[in-house]
């Protein structure tokens, strides 16, 4: 959203705490251009910017003091959908604004981004703002052009809806896996119950892989019904296809253990 705005070259997301005493810029929500951190003055201050935003209290720092002013009622019932812009140097010098412990408003002021525009969203009781952060030298008439505010305003509401449904995803989510969850007990309970006073599967295989070790026919899936039934044992040990007797044991158990797999799954799932 901030690489298509004129002039931005830093954008961060805050969203306000449930009680309304905390606001935090959640994971992913920031973006810097990746040539203004290399062209910065200090380029390691400025990637620690981009990385890591404390919490604050509204009235707090920079995003504190931009929601404060805005004013809650405004985040909660959608008026004054203006851009609010803001030049950081001027609320430095104001003694009443508290900067906070992190300094953070200092710390973007000496990067040399010095002009912020703050648009607020509300969505599905998840309410917040949207920091849009220029140079300070940025063109302030092109900055406050209609089409760029109008662009300013349109991202904030993209951005707003986007964290707005992340926590009903989670949830859908959830239930999702619930619901699969579930089925595959289902499955499950059906094996136990299809298994009583039957061989085991692993007998099953044993029992397939002792046979192909002494030259008999493995049991597949088109030659027996069901899992109980003992091994075809007709073909004579003298009269084993070439391709038998070379393959070794452990090829025998893999097919047995596949063809008898498949010959319970064809079964289960029909009474499913």
């Amino acid at each position: 959203s901030g690489l298509n705005a004129f002039g931005c070259i830093f954008a961060e997301v805050w969203v306000v705490s449930s009680n309304g005493r905390r606001i935090t810029r959640p994971s992913g929500g920031h973006w810097m251009d990746p040539v203004f951190i290399q062209a910065a003055s200090d380029p390691e201050l400025a990637a620690e910017m981009n990385r890591v935003a404390p919490d604050c209290a509204p009235g707090e720092s920079l995003a504190g003091t931009l929601l404060n002013e805005i004013g809650l009622s405004t985040l909660r019932w959608k008026i004054g959908r203006d851009v609010h812009w803001r030049q950081i140097s001027s609320m430095m010098e104001d003694p009443f604004i508290q900067q906070g412990k992190d300094k953070r408003m200092e710390k973007l002021h000496d990067l040399g981004i010095g002009i912020v525009a703050t648009v607020p969203f509300s969505f599905q009781d998840r309410n917040g703002i949207v920091l849009f952060m220029t140079r300070s030298g940025a063109d302030i008439d092109k900055l406050t052009a209609e089409h760029n505010e109008n662009y300013l305003i349109g991202a904030t509401d993209l951005i707003g809806a986007a964290f707005a449904i992340r926590i009903p995803r989670m949830e859908c989510s959830r239930i999702r896996r619930e619901i699969f969850l579930n089925a595959i007990e289902k499955v499950r309970k059906k094996i136990r119950e299809d298994a009583v006073g039957k061989p085991t599967f692993a007998s099953i295989v044993r029992q397939a892989y002792e046979n192909q070790k002494d030259g008999q026919k493995p049991m597949t899936s088109s030659n027996t019904d069901t899992p109980g039934q003992v091994m075809e044992t007709e073909k004579p040990a003298d009269k084993i296809p070439e391709s038998w007797k070379e393959a070794s044991a452990t090829e025998a158990y893999k097919k047995a253990l596949i063809d008898q797999f498949k010959s319970w799954i064809r079964k289960w799932t029909k009474g499913l």
